[in-house]
């Protein structure tokens, strides 16, 4: 095997993990339900694009495809949660409970707007 093979395998079941740990937590044990408590507290709603992008990786690793600028590519997927967190935190307002960007969104937000401002 290859050392692309086995990081790719890896991820695969990383990424498995990660959903199972999202979309049955009471199912995953104790380590899911703080896995998946700790992703929507970070990253919110965005959290559940995080196991999608863990499986692509994982997939391309395993199909022999090498990850072009793969620098590129992970910087690209931070800049994707990172922004979808932002949207989703503006779109909720100011309630707590209601926060959908989690932790990333709400000083996203609170940057955004002391910077631009309101309207």
């Amino acid at each position: 095997m290859r050392r692309n093979d086995i990081r790719g395998f890896l991820l695969l079941m990383m990424g498995i993990l990660f959903l199972w740990f999202l979309f049955c937590p009471h199912q995953s044990g104790f380590l899911g339900l703080y896995v998946r408590r700790y992703l929507l507290i970070i990253f919110g709603k965005a959290s559940y694009l995080f196991p999608l992008i863990v499986l692509w990786v994982g997939t391309k690793l395993l199909c022999n495809k090498k990850p072009n600028n793969a620098n590129l590519k992970f910087a690209f997927d931070i800049l994707t949660i990172w922004s979808l967190c932002t949207i989703l935190s503006l779109g909720t307002g100011n309630t707590a409970e209601k926060n959908f960007g989690g932790f990333v969104g709400k000083y996203s937000e609170i940057g955004i707007k002391k910077t631009i401002g309101t309207f």
